[in-house]
């Protein structure tokens, strides 16, 4: 779910974490996909969910991924929020 959402969120803004028009856009997104994927699995906190100081350190983390980009975490944020096994 991750990987089929990253091209539409990262073509949404201007950040250079992922290039749409790089011959390596599929390769990008997936090692991507991947780092967030570890991430959640590795620094999420127990219980995290709902709780508002643990989703701030979620978010933070996944902050630094999406190379700064606000818009970009809050919307992977949304996405790993909903997605179950994690």
């Amino acid at each position: 779910m991750l990987f089929n959402n990253l091209a539409e969120i990262l073509a949404d803004d201007s950040t250079s974490v992922v290039r749409e028009d790089s011959p390596s856009d599929v390769p990008d997104r997936a090692a991507l996909a991947l780092k967030i994927d570890r991430a959640m699995r590795e620094k999420a906190p127990a219980g995290w969910e709902g709780d508002e100081t643990k989703e701030r350190v979620v978010q933070n983390f996944l902050h630094k991924l999406m190379e700064k980009d606000r818009d970009a975490t809050l919307a992977i944020f949304d996405i790993v929020k909903n997605q179950p096994g994690y």
